[in-house]
Parts: structure tokens; sequence; C-alpha cells
């Protein structure tokens, strides 16, 4: 699934992204498992076109009880990234690319947190930044941390579902829960 992810190099559009999320993830249509805990692990350089409407739209996805952890990358507007995520503490800065592997216990961690029942259940979607403003090996290195996020899980119907969205100008959705192991996770 994320081997043939489209590498969009436009501008950022964050509230396109947790608009197309909460209509389509987290909507009536969106794969989600009733009663199960519902996370966002968003992976943003945390810049958009309009803050406010990005704000409006994490908050319309959390009212749904969708729990949002941001990871910032490089350059970010960490009050930005703190209007968007559930809690300040959800919001975790790296200053490179590089550095963006180091956090993937961290974030299975927080996720866990959030979600205590984990080991058994949980709908996870990652939203990636595909704008323009990063080059196609620190994109590469977005997938590479959605792997090693989630082989910190067991994944299946019986256990944690994953989603995965990348976003630009427009967000594209490369699976909606469908994904039942690791293998296809990483095809």
């Amino acid at each position: 699934a994320l081997h043939n992810a489209p590498f969009l190099q436009l501008s950022s559009s964050t509230e396109r992204a947790l608009m197309l999320a909460r209509q389509e993830s987290f909507g009536p249509s969106g794969g989600t498992r009733p009663g199960i805990q519902q996370m966002v692990v968003m992976v943003t350089e945390g810049r958009t076109a309009d803050e406010s409407k990005a704000t409006e739209e994490a908050n319309l996805l959390k009212s749904l009880g969708a729990e949002i952890v941001v990871v910032g990358v490089a350059r970010v507007n960490r009050s930005a990234l703190t209007d968007i995520a559930s809690d300040p503490t959800d919001v975790f800065i790296s200053d490179t690319y590089e550095e963006l592997q180091e956090l993937p216990k961290e974030i299975a961690l927080k996720t866990a947190e959030k979600a205590p029942q984990f080991k058994t259940t949980a709908d996870i979607l990652f939203i990636l930044d595909s704008s323009g403003s990063i080059s196609p090996e620190d994109y590469q290195k977005q997938l590479d941390f959605v792997v090693h996020v989630t082989a910190n899980f067991n994944i299946g119907p019986n256990d944690v579902l994953f989603s995965v969205m990348v976003f630009a100008c427009s967000p594209v959705m490369l699976f909606n829960f469908s994904v039942t192991s690791h293998d296809e996770v990483k095809r």
C-alpha cells in the first residue's frame, strides 16, 4: 500500500486533509469500527493555507471522538500544530526527517496511552505531508516512519487497523482501514 504512495509535490492544505479524514475515514462509511478508539497521527511541516480552518476541521474531527497526535518536521509553527492536536503533549517536533526515524516507539507509546486497549483494538489513520516543500527522499522517510510505527502493533480485524492518507493541496486516501497485515502496509 505504501510502496505506491503518490508524491504530490503541491502546496499544503492541512484543512482539506483533516476534512477528508472526518468525512471519509471517521464518517459513517469510513471503515472505522464502532466502540473502538480512533486515532490520527499527522506528519507535517506545519504550513497550511488556512490555519483557522485547519483548527476548525481538527476540532470537528475531535468532536467525533478521534484523538489527534501531530508530528512536526523541520520549520514548523508549534502553535498551529498544538491547535490541531488533542493535547499539547500530543505534539512531537523533529528537526529533520532523519530524526523522524527516532520517534516510532515514542509515537506507538503515545498512541497506546490514548488507547489503552491498543493491544486488542484501535483504528489509526496516518496523514502524511506530500507537499512541494518536501524532497522525495524526505517523503520516503515519512513512509518508512509509518512502517516502523505500525511494526509496534498487531494488525488485523480483531487488533489494530491502519489507514493512510497523503496530502498537498488535495488529499489522497491510500487505504482506509482495509489493511490486515504488516506486509500489506509495506506494499
